[in-house]
């Protein structure tokens, strides 16, 4: 009895962590960029996120209480405990893929360029890893974790427009590897796309709250209306275009035509509003971005004429434009300092590059799966959210490299972990 007694004092000290540890997770996501610092003792420069470590704290707790369940489940019953992994094969395969992609480049790959890519790797697999983890909290009783991601959203906001209204003028960024905007909301992640992106994914949460509860209280209404005025100031056309496939999934289903296009008519009169000052980027008909993505496009395909079967590894693409000469130094900016040189305009081009025909063929596997489950379930709990929330990063992310950025992992995360959790 006592033994047992000090087991069920563990797993209690365990899960209060794990649930703290997702308190400070919730805290910091808004803060973005903000955040990043590199560790000044290791050979090479590698840039780490606070919220990266937390979910590997969050992982490896998560993973010692399991094996001492599993432990405790076989001894008393001799039985194995099972867990609904749903998505995690497929995961697991890409995984496994990528990580073939970058060992096999060991001998022609330098230690001081093989450790970051490793370490991205990492992130990769760890992320995968808390789609599980989380998962397994969520399916231990209801959680608020609506309410949750719409208040993390309010926190991007927020900041976005206290930058907006406080510091508009961020060109001064480009020393610090990032690109110059002027009188745009780039929030705390230092760029308007993917705070543009996180902001819609937000909404569609929101929104996809408001639709199925009677009752909408005030300050729903107003995170709603924040998170538009931001997300309108981004000037993202991205971001525009995620909305609009976002909710015209989300109103697909029944009479919702004038809900639909009330919303687009006030989105657009909003843009109408917002203050243009002057410059390339708030000018919603510019050219030099498809421009640029155009030819980054023809980079990528270059590349992957070269390296079709195994690709050139994963994460060491910044090397590869380097080799190329893909990268030409602008201003204060290297191949080395340049945050955009690490991927390419488009996430199903950057994995084709990095890991080859059959990587790029598990990747497409992966995320074909979580259409078509979550839209055969599309009428059960999460299943229309996950949906419309997959279906506008996907579309987002043939445009810039949407699918490995951490905080559109952790968002995605949630609502699949969600999902299996109901499943």
């Amino acid at each position: 009895m006592a033994k047992n007694g000090l087991r069920n004092n563990l797993f209690t000290q365990v899960k209060n962590t794990k649930i703290f540890l997702l308190i400070l997770i919730l805290i910091i996501f808004p803060f973005g960029q903000l955040l990043r610092f590199h560790l000044p003792s290791l050979p090479v420069e590698i840039k780490f996120q606070p919220l990266e470590l937390l979910v590997f704290i969050y992982c490896g707790l998560w993973v010692f209480a399991k094996a001492k369940r599993d432990c405790f489940v076989r001894y008393n019953t001799g039985l194995a405990m099972t867990v609904k992994t749903l998505f995690f094969p497929e995961m697991l395969v890409f995984f496994l893929l990528a990580a073939a992609s970058l060992l096999i480049k060991i001998p022609t790959l330098p230690l001081n360029e093989f450790i970051p890519a490793f370490f991205y790797l990492l992130r990769l697999g760890n992320f995968f890893v808390f789609y599980l983890a989380l998962r397994d909290f969520l399916q231990e009783g209801k959680k608020p974790w609506q309410e949750c991601l719409i208040f993390v959203g309010l926190g991007v906001a927020l900041l976005a427009l206290g930058q907006y209204l406080f510091l508009p003028d961020t060109r001064f960024l480009l020393k610090l590897g990032w690109d110059e905007h002027y009188y745009r909301a780039i929030g705390s992640f230092l760029d308007p796309a993917f705070t543009g992106l996180l902001l819609v994914l937000a909404f569609l949460t929101l929104f996809f709250k408001f639709l199925r509860h009677e009752t909408r209280p005030w300050w729903l209404w107003l995170s709603g209306l924040l998170m538009i005025i931001a997300l309108v100031l981004t000037f993202s056309r991205t971001a525009y275009l995620a909305l609009f496939c976002g909710l015209a999934i989300l109103l697909a289903k029944g009479k919702n035509l004038k809900i639909y296009l009330l919303i687009l008519l006030c989105f657009l009169s909003l843009i109408w509003l917002a203050p243009k000052p002057g410059g390339e980027g708030v000018n919603l008909k510019r050219i030099s971005s498809f421009l640029a993505k155009t030819e980054n496009y023809k980079e990528v395909i270059t590349v992957i004429k070269d390296h079709f079967w195994l690709g050139v590894g994963f994460n060491t693409y910044r090397y590869t434009q380097r080799d190329l000469s893909f990268v030409t130094p602008i201003k204060w900016q290297s191949w080395e300092t340049s945050n955009a040189a690490a991927g390419a305009d488009n996430s199903f081009l950057f994995v084709f590059a990095t890991t080859g025909i059959f990587g790029f063929l598990s990747f497409l596997f992966l995320w074909g799966k979580i259409l078509m489950i979550s839209f055969q379930k599309k009428d059960k709990g999460n299943g229309l959210l996950l949906f419309a929330s997959a279906a506008a990063v996907l579309l987002s992310a043939n445009f810039s490299n949407f699918l490995f950025y951490p905080w559109i992992i952790f968002w995605l995360d949630v609502l699949l972990a969600v999902f299996t959790a109901e499943s």
